[in-house]
């Protein structure tokens, strides 16, 4: 089974999120999606997921601030882990790929003013959920 994850960085006032531009594979290019990747054979989701964010949007988010929200599989042999953090460092993010990292207005998302995949419009509102 291969596994990833997706994560989220919200601002503190849950009204930014980063995001990344993606340019592959190509169902998701030209779209925004939370930020992460493949984890790795000795990697914990959650260690992935510290990991990934470094690597992608040069941040160390301490492994105490993720949360894991929901895990999706397929019967492809895929699946996600996606998580949440809240932190104002979400304005330090920086592109360390060559798929661009951003800060966008989550209402500007989920109104359709940018060209995310179509699941962030469930994804990111249920990453904000305390529960």
């Amino acid at each position: 089974m291969q596994k990833y994850v997706v994560g989220f960085l919200f601002s503190e006032d849950r009204k930014h999120v980063a995001l990344i531009l993606k340019d592959h594979p190509a169902w998701q290019a030209g779209k925004l999606n939370g930020i992460g990747g493949k984890i790795e054979a000795d990697e914990t989701p959650l260690a992935a997921m510290v990991r990934e964010f470094k690597e992608e949007a040069d941040l160390d988010i301490p492994p105490q601030n993720w949360v894991e929200k929901i895990q999706l599989s397929d019967p492809g042999n895929v699946r996600v882990h996606f998580f949440a953090a809240v932190s104002d460092n979400v304005f330090q993010v920086r592109s360390m790929t060559r798929e661009p990292v951003s800060v966008f207005s989550v209402a500007e998302v989920l109104a359709g003013e940018h060209p995310a995949l179509p699941n962030l419009k469930w994804l990111i509102p249920m990453s904000l959920e305390d529960s």
